[in-house]
């Protein structure tokens, strides 16, 4: 039954413009795997509590979110490493990344139409900088250089930190609503 109500709760967003790939990557499935697991907590130890169940499940949640969600979001955009060769080294060399490397800089396939970049992971194993297609294609090498550094800066800054709270927070409502919506749509009008 909660599933159903998550479900509910993701409709309008499976219902917007553009369904993607990246949609259903980087939010349904968490929201579906959290809703996964507080059923099999509960079903695991019913005499817990809602509140000890949630409690049981953020921390990991967490976790997960923190470490995989790079990770899920290399998996939601299409791409391919940047190959080998003077870009590539020009960019890792670039001294205002401040010694900050990625796993790995990517090329976002987007077929032109997006000139964009973008780097997510807290940690450096986990940490890709993305850069599109397009973007390669109409800047110049030392301006694609600029952008990787931009994309590092964010990185240095905490501002990956600071996403991943502002990401935390819609689950965090959803769990709330997700707990309550069972009580308001069976209690008597």
């Amino acid at each position: 039954m909660q599933i159903l109500y998550a479900a509910l709760l993701m409709l309008p967003v499976v219902l917007m413009r553009g369904r993607s790939r990246a949609l259903w990557v980087l939010f349904v499935a968490p929201v579906l795997v959290l809703c996964a697991a507080d059923v099999a907590v509960g079903n695991w130890c019913p005499a817990l509590s809602d509140g000890e169940r949630i409690g049981m499940i953020a921390i990991p949640a967490g976790l997960a979110l923190l470490f995989g969600y790079p990770w899920l979001f290399r998996l939601a955009l299409p791409s391919q490493p940047l190959e080998n060769g003077t870009l590539l080294d020009e960019l890792l060399a670039n001294p205002i990344a401040g010694g900050l490397r990625p796993a790995s800089v990517r090329i976002w396939k987007t077929g032109g139409r997006t000139a964009n970049a973008a780097v997510c992971g807290i940690v450096r194993p986990l940490r890709y900088v993305f850069l599109s297609d397009g973007l390669l294609h109409c800047l110049t090498p030392r301006q694609v250089n600029a952008v990787f550094a931009h994309e590092m800066a964010h990185a240095r800054a905490g501002h990956l930190s600071l996403r991943m709270a502002v990401m935390a927070a819609p689950l965090a409502l959803i769990a709330m609503v997700w707990r309550i919506a069972p009580e308001v749509l069976n209690s008597p009008s």
